[in-house]
């Protein structure tokens, strides 16, 4: 067993090794500075110093000739249809190659005859066919080797493994002899084709183990293997020729294993049937594969692509890695540890920064140091910021790490300090908490009976189970950019921790202040409230009734605590005797009336909070004193009306000093109301009716007003 460093040197030095064997070869072709072109009626050949490509009629040599057909040029001999033709294309290569290394090939045109000369190969002479598919087969061995780095190997992670080799192995090969200017030779050339059609072949095979054994096994591991070993027998039928034509030896065998691929997958969405989140899941993975190998696999079977170059045919495989590649990151397809991407990206960015010099140094017929500069310029302003740019846009998770979700949520659950702390704020801030670490398309709060948090369709929608008996239902995480993971319910689940830790820190405050409130009332009852008992027996009469609101206001002091409620019925019946305790005492009739049962304010069980009573009754006491320092004659009329959850009290008295009252209105004592009517979420409204208008200063001496307060007040109505 190897271990995990042995691992990451072999996966880090087995894409570099055998990117550098194939550059190798590549460079090894013979060549010449005129170039070939294919065409399906005639081979063409370019030379220097010419304004357009000959047709080449004929090679020549000492001892022999060649006529020119269109075939020597082609890029995948697999397209010939008999093996005897296949062969003879080999040995005229090989005779053209041999006459070019001696330097003495001729070349026949409709303007004389040329000799061609050998030359080095190098990097520049590599076209674009090469490039391509030694970049795409290098992408999809890196995506095969972060697959394997983790091991706890498996038949199907073995089958995908199986398919990023043997698919690097068939475009490289292919590139190699698709890149030759026409020269090759073919004990090089025989090799490599069949080296393309075994590897080929493996694809397929490794691509059967994979979809028949994931997401879930449906063979025995004796078939499997037998799937892993049947692309090697097929092969013999080519290595031998067992028939002359390729359609026996090369498509029919690879058909065959296609078919068997595409079996496992419609096997494995029949197994996958059913709306659990794991079947969800797996078919989502598996519709990615199949979204990929409907592009690329099936049609160049089927020859669908026939005009379309072959080296981007075989490119076009890379695409079924990426589908893959997909499922491995967004589905979890295979169990990879982060620190495997992190590995591999690294590499792939050294690597990409070496082929963007490798390829401007190709492209650009420069000095070395002019070439270098180029280079570093070109990697430095264009590659590094697109890469970044890249890396933070697809691989940087912010939500997971700890500062930045706490960063994100800890404001949003400590606003409920500035609330009434009600269950209402508390699940509303919690819930501006989840959009703000989850950023979901949507948010709802259920009451499921649930002790579990969980994942369901498809991992789009999470499940947060908190301890208040309600589920908070998150759906479509970074709004739909992404799926929801198990470190996803983790945080959840910290998120439900830390709004449980501050709503117990302003319990605890609360309670604090409660003890110290006790403490205090006690201090009054027993010192102050002796006092006044005191002081009212000792007297005068004219004085009394002064003493006893003072003993009703430090009583209804004591009696209230901020966090509790009382009836509107009780407190209600507690302000109409003061009002009448207070007009009696100046001798004033009071009529306390009722527009409709202040007891139906939505439910009989309507409250009033402290912080309500508190204020209500001061505003209302206030709202009375000014009614009796405004009196004329008649009583002072307190109409009670309750509607929609809110308490209306309207106070009216007749004045004759109503430009009087119009300038108290603008005073202090209506701005001290007005603020207490705020505090307590209510509102105040003042009219003087019979006053002069503004800024008319004849108003008639003695004329009777009519003043008018209306307080309302909001209640609470338990569930």
């Amino acid at each position: 067993m190897l271990s995990l460093r042995s691992r990451i040197f072999i996966g880090i030095a087995l894409p570099v090794v055998m990117t550098l064997i194939v550059f190798t070869i590549a460079l090894s072709l013979p060549t010449t500075s005129a170039r070939f072109i294919y065409s399906p009626e005639q081979l063409l050949i370019q030379t220097t110093g010419k304004a357009g490509p000959e047709t080449v009629i004929a090679f020549q040599w000492p001892g022999g000739s060649l006529p020119a057909y269109p075939e020597l040029a082609i890029d995948e001999p697999d397209v010939i249809e008999t093996y005897s033709e296949l062969n003879r294309l080999f040995a005229d290569i090989d005779q053209l190659a041999n006459a070019l290394e001696s330097g003495v090939l001729r070349i026949e045109t409709a303007t004389g005859q040329h000799i061609l000369k050998p030359e080095k190969r190098q990097l520049s002479d590599l076209n674009s066919d090469f490039w391509i598919q030694v970049t795409a087969s290098f992408i999809g061995l890196l995506i095969c080797t972060l697959v394997w780095l983790p091991g706890n190997l498996n038949l199907a992670k073995a089958g995908f493994i199986l398919t990023g080799i043997s698919y690097f192995l068939l475009a490289t090969s292919a590139g190699i002899y698709s890149s030759r200017n026409l020269f090759i030779a073919a004990d090089l050339f025989q090799p490599l084709s069949l080296t393309n059609l075994m590897s080929t072949n493996l694809f397929i095979g490794g691509l059967c183990v994979l979809l028949w054994n994931y997401p879930k096994t449906l063979i025995s591991e004796r078939a499997s293997y037998a799937l892993f070993v049947a692309p090697l027998f097929t092969t013999q039928l080519a290595v031998f020729q067992v028939f002359d034509e390729l359609l026996y030896t090369v498509y029919l065998p690879f058909g065959l294993l296609l078919l068997t691929a595409i079996a496992g997958m419609i096997q494995q969405f029949r197994k996958s049937a059913g709306d659990s989140a794991t079947n969800t899941e797996n078919r989502a993975i598996l519709r990615w594969i199949l979204l990929f190998i409907a592009a690329t696999t099936i049609p160049s079977v089927l020859k669908l692509y026939t005009d379309i170059p072959q080296s981007v045919m075989i490119a076009s495989f890379v695409f079924v890695y990426a589908g893959m590649m997909i499922a491995i990151t967004r589905h979890r397809m295979f169990d990879i540890e982060r620190w495997s991407y992190k590995l591999w990206i690294w590499f792939a960015g050294g690597m990409a920064v070496l082929l963007a010099d490798v390829a401007i140094a190709s492209a650009i017929g420069m000095s070395q140091t002019m070439t270098l500069a180029i280079s570093l310029a070109v990697i430095g302003w264009l590659y590094f910021p697109v890469r970044q740019l890249l890396w933070r846009r697809f691989f940087t998770r912010k939500e997971h790490q700890l500062q930045d979700w706490l960063a994100q949520s800890l404001p949003e659950l400590l606003r409920a300090q500035q609330g009434s702390g009600g269950q209402h704020d508390q699940h509303a801030n919690l819930i501006s908490a989840l959009k703000a670490v989850f950023n979901p398309l949507a948010i709802e709060l259920k009451s499921i009976t649930t002790e579990k948090h969980s994942l369901s369709a498809g991992s789009t929608i999470m499940h947060l189970a908190a301890d208040t008996g309600v589920t908070y239902v998150l759906s479509h995480p970074s709004e739909g950019r992404r799926q929801f993971r198990d470190e996803d319910m983790r945080v959840g689940e910290l998120v439900l921790t830390l709004n449980e830790l501050v709503q117990h820190s302003l319990s605890a405050r609360q309670e604090g202040a409660q003890e110290e409130r006790a403490r205090i009332r006690q201090d009054l009852h027993d010192d102050l409230g002796a006092k006044l008992l005191r002081l009212l027996y000792r007297s005068h009469p004219d004085d009394k009734p002064l003493v006893k609101e003072a003993i009703q206001d430090l009583r209804t002091l004591l009696q209230r605590r901020s966090s509790s409620t009382s009836p509107v019925k009780t407190v209600i019946q507690q302000w109409q005797d003061e009002a009448l305790m207070r007009c009696n005492d100046h001798d004033i009739d009071l009529h306390w009336q009722y527009a409709n049962d202040p007891g139906q304010v939505a439910t009989q069980t309507a409250e009033l909070s402290a912080i309500a009573i508190s204020q209500a009754s001061m505003a209302l006491r206030e709202t009375i004193s000014n009614a009796i320092r405004h009196r004329s004659d008649g009583p002072v009329t307190v109409s009670v009306s309750a509607d929609n959850n809110w308490l209306t009290f309207t106070v009216v008295n007749q004045t004759e000093a109503p430009d009087q009252a119009q300038a108290d209105a603008t005073g202090m004592g209506l701005s001290n109301i007005e603020e207490r009517m705020q505090r307590c979420g209510g509102q105040c409204r003042v009219s003087v009716t019979g006053a002069s208008p503004a800024g008319d200063t004849h108003g008639i001496p003695g004329q009777a007003g009519c003043w008018k307060v209306i307080l309302s007040i909001p209640v609470t109505c338990p569930p």
